[in-house]
């Protein structure tokens, strides 16, 4: 998952990045098909996992779940 400005974007393996769009805290669907993203949250609310889910059966839901922090947002850097 990158950020690119206010847009977000999500690219599975070698698979084509697309624009997704946020339908609450945690969920997102894709511009133009029928999968929603969801991650999941530990008891600290710390992300821990996503969930891919197909609308129209074509595929399998898939969990997956990383125990790797976050990377840091990006901090603006003052050259002299």
């Amino acid at each position: 998952m990158t950020r690119d400005g206010e847009k977000l974007f999500i690219q599975r393996g070698d698979g084509t990045k697309r624009e997704i769009q946020a339908t609450g805290r945690d969920t997102f669907t894709y511009a133009m098909a029928y999968i929603t993203v969801r991650f999941s949250r530990d008891a600290k609310g710390k992300i821990s996992g996503m969930l891919f889910e197909s609308y129209h059966g074509v595929a399998e839901p898939e969990i997956a779940r990383t125990s790797d922090p976050l990377p840091a947002e990006k901090q603006e850097a003052k050259v002299q």
